[in-house]
């Protein structure tokens, strides 16, 4: 990790979940981050709560239908100056429109609902980071499904990437 900045702001006593998307991310305005499950999970300062996570944090890292493995982060990077391509939608400039496999136009925006085969896109100057989290990493082989883990989260809506979680209740649900 030479070259980069290391926060080391002391066990926070927080817990997360990171989203993995994939290939099954719904939304288009980015074109996702270069996470390895089992080790890092990579955001940037246009993600919620970015400023939030912390060494000795507790992170559980999800995909879309489950639990995929905990951890607890170990350091994060800070990586300045770095350059990031977001779409939007031409009528409203909203990043949430999805792409569609059988329809054309090739995609449609959930705010306003125009539908469009190119979407205006941006450059924009972010922050980016990474929690590392692998030298504590336990995969949880679908203990903790999407029902379950909506249940320990201490948010309701399904579109934060990073979400802040009950930590003794989620300690309670991986152990």
């Amino acid at each position: 990790m030479t070259g980069v900045e290391i926060m080391a702001t002391g066990a926070g006593g927080r817990a997360w979940s990171f989203l993995i998307a994939g290939e099954d991310r719904q939304f288009q305005g980015n074109t996702g981050y270069e996470d390895v499950v089992e080790e890092s999970y990579s955001y940037d300062s246009t993600v919620g709560n970015h400023l939030r996570v912390a060494v000795g944090d507790l992170v559980v890292v999800r995909s879309g239908r489950e639990a995929l493995g905990v951890g607890f982060v170990e350091a994060l990077e800070v990586l300045p100056g770095l350059e990031k391509l977001r779409s939007r939608c031409p009528q409203c400039g909203s990043t949430g429109f999805k792409e569609r496999t059988t329809e054309r136009p090739r995609f449609r925006c959930s705010p306003c609902t125009t539908t469009f085969d190119e979407p205006t896109v941006e450059m924009l100057r972010v922050t980016g980071y990474r929690a590392h989290y692998g030298g504590t990493w336990q995969p949880l082989e679908g203990c903790l499904d999407k029902t379950r883990l909506a249940e320990l989260s201490l948010s309701k809506s399904d579109q934060q990437s990073i979400k802040a979680m009950d930590r003794e209740r989620t300690l309670e649900a991986v152990s």
